[in-house]
């Protein structure tokens, strides 16, 4: 793939192998998300302790969340230790968590970020 990727865009058009080509995608897992601030999501969407939602930066799972102090975190959504979902379930953006899944978030934040 050459990296001189001008050649699919012209005023008013971008080639459609923009959006499909796999090399392409590639770069910009190396020079968008690797290296730039993100846009996550917007602070109404995790209106209330306990809201949270998951979604992608990249390739990498994570989850906005608000705790239950009021602020707002994004966490890399897999632990450390084991390798595995720190929210597993799918759902849908504004979610608040059940009891036991807000506590396990909180109990994650707490362990990692000491919060």
């Amino acid at each position: 793939m050459s990296q001189n990727l001008s050649a699919f865009i012209q005023p008013g058009r971008v080639h459609r192998q923009i959006y499909t080509d796999p090399a392409i995608f590639e770069l910009e897992l190396e020079r968008i998300f690797g290296v730039a601030w993100i846009y996550v999501g917007h602070e109404s969407q995790v209106k209330n302790p306990g809201d949270y939602f998951r979604t992608f930066i990249g390739r990498k799972p994570v989850v906005l969340v608000r705790d239950a102090g009021g602020a707002i975190r994004v966490i890399h959504n897999q632990c450390a230790h084991r390798g595995s979902l720190v929210v597993a379930n799918m759902v849908e953006r504004g979610a608040t968590a059940t009891p036991d899944e807000a506590k396990s978030i909180s109990d994650y934040l707490a362990a990692n970020f000491g919060n």
